[in-house]
């Protein structure tokens, strides 16, 4: 997408997010508002850039927008008070919303800059959203009841190293929304499949819960 292409982009997403976001209108608002304030100044694809030699593939910066991140909630039917945990947290946006929305969020995130204005943007809107600094292929992950992967522009070597873990490491019945990325269903149930807009376009959202057992969580759906 072309540069005036996407602001126009942008602006009709932030349009539509006013015109449809009723009660949650005026924490997103507040949350955008803050968080505009917080990064300020922060250029993330300068830091991706100089930071190419450790992790260039998972490096690739956008964002979900808070309307896209309610719709795949709502359709996950978690119970109130469920664990959310985004690998690759960035601003923050996806945490804080999902804070918002009664989950017990977590973020990680690469660069500690970030983390630390996420904090902040936490601090200032009341939230007890947690964020912490780390590589998502090497650091441990928050427990959690959902795990999101904006994993759009991952490459093929990243998309390798977080299946190996996303199998190995979660317990049946977890939860896990990908985007624009197939799990393997050896491992995983695929639960459905939604298209939503996001900062870079439109994306495919998978729903997966881990297999190797019975989960108390309802299914969001039937699988397509």
């Amino acid at each position: 997408m072309d540069f005036p292409g996407e602001l126009a982009w942008n602006a009709s997403i932030c349009l539509y997010e006013l015109l449809t976001l009723g009660d949650h209108r005026a924490g997103w608002w507040r949350m955008h508002r803050i968080l505009r304030r917080r990064f300020r100044g922060l250029d993330f694809d300068r830091m991706a850039l100089e930071a190419q030699g450790s992790c260039p593939e998972s490096l690739a910066y956008g964002e979900t927008p808070a309307s896209s991140l309610l719709h795949l909630l709502r359709h996950c039917r978690l119970p109130p008070g469920s664990r959310f945990v985004d690998l690759g947290s960035g601003r923050g946006l996806t945490v804080l919303t999902a804070c918002q929305a009664g989950f017990r969020a977590s973020g990680l995130e690469y660069f500690a800059e970030s983390v630390e204005r996420s904090r902040l943007a936490a601090a200032d809107l009341g939230l007890q959203a947690e964020f912490e600094v780390g590589d998502f292929l090497e650091a441990p992950w928050p427990a959690g009841d959902l795990y999101y992967l904006a994993s759009s522009a991952f490459g093929e070597r990243t998309r390798r190293r977080l299946a190996t873990r996303l199998a190995g490491e979660l317990p049946a019945g977890t939860l896990v929304i990908t985007l624009d990325w197939v799990l393997d269903p050896a491992d995983f149930e695929g639960l459905n499949t939604l298209p939503i807009p996001v900062t870079w376009g439109v994306a495919r959202a998978f729903t997966w819960r881990r297999k190797g057992g019975g989960s108390s969580l309802e299914a969001p759906g039937e699988p397509r």
